[in-house]
């Protein structure tokens, strides 16, 4: 019996990379460092070394001494697992590198946004925020903020009296590009219970056109999904969009219902 490795038959000896959990490093008006880079898309000397889960240990045969190095941040898109993409946003990392064989070589990667990324907006909830637009015709019904541990984040709690929470930013963004140009929103969550996310298309005054994109599942714990907009966008070709968020009471015995959200960024090319 043997092992079988990558490179069997080869009479070169493995080297190895273990790529730490990777860090976002945002400027100022970028918003949070918050991200969910969950794979690793790796290229090295021009071969293709495969997409991997991050905090893994990579077996390669460096062809050059330096090697050359090009790293993806990989993303789930819209949180489904078995769609994993390149996030368009962010920067693919460039290193040029020597490696001792046998040898593990450890290390974290520094993400950081694409100088081409541009971002309609980020909400952090940090005072006055964009979520004031009502869309349930209930003017009891709106997103409020709450301070946890030191932290503002928006909150949408449906209650009995209030059975649905529906309510979009109050300004309407028209510079979003609709010619298949990458278009996502960056979005932190905990909730208990079910909510939707969408986006609202803009026709003029009078016309606008609702469209939901995902239904988020109760979450416990904080999470973070990176939603595609990109085909509602470029299918409707409107003059404008608005980001909406809706959460209806369930009627079911549980003492909280209520979503938390916070670090949204909606960002384009």
């Amino acid at each position: 019996m043997h092992s079988c490795t990558l490179f069997e038959g080869s009479e070169l000896e493995e080297s190895y990379i273990h790529f730490k959990e990777p860090v976002l490093t945002t400027l100022l008006e970028q918003g949070a460092d918050t991200h969910k880079i969950v794979d690793l898309w790796v290229e090295m000397d021009g071969l293709n070394l495969g997409v991997w889960p991050v905090d893994r240990t990579i077996p390669f045969l460096p062809e050059n001494d330096p090697a050359q190095l090009f790293i993806f941040p990989g993303i789930k898109n819209n949180g489904i697992q078995s769609n994993g993409v390149i996030y368009p946003f962010m920067d693919v990392i460039d290193l040029s590198k020597s490696f001792v064989p046998g040898a593990i070589d450890s290390m974290t990667l520094e993400f950081k946004y694409s100088e081409f990324t541009k971002f309609a907006f980020v909400e952090d909830f940090d005072g006055a925020h964009l979520f004031t637009k009502d869309e349930d015709e209930d003017e009891n019904s709106f997103i409020f903020t709450e301070n946890i541990d030191g932290n503002n984040v928006g909150v949408l709690n449906p209650h009995s009296d209030i059975p649905l929470v529906n309510a979009s930013t109050s300004l309407m963004f028209s510079d979003i590009p609709m010619d298949g140009r990458a278009v996502y929103l960056e979005l932190d969550y905990q909730s208990d219970i079910e909510f939707t996310v969408g986006i609202i298309g803009v026709l003029d005054a009078e016309q606008e056109f609702p469209i939901p994109k995902i239904i988020l599942i109760p979450s416990e714990d904080w999470n973070k999904i990176y939603i595609d907009f990109t085909s509602e966008v470029s299918l409707s070709q409107l003059g404008g969009y608005r980001i909406f968020f809706a959460a209806r009471n369930t009627g079911a015995d549980i003492e909280n219902q209520k979503v938390y959200i916070d670090n949204i960024k909606f960002v384009h090319f």
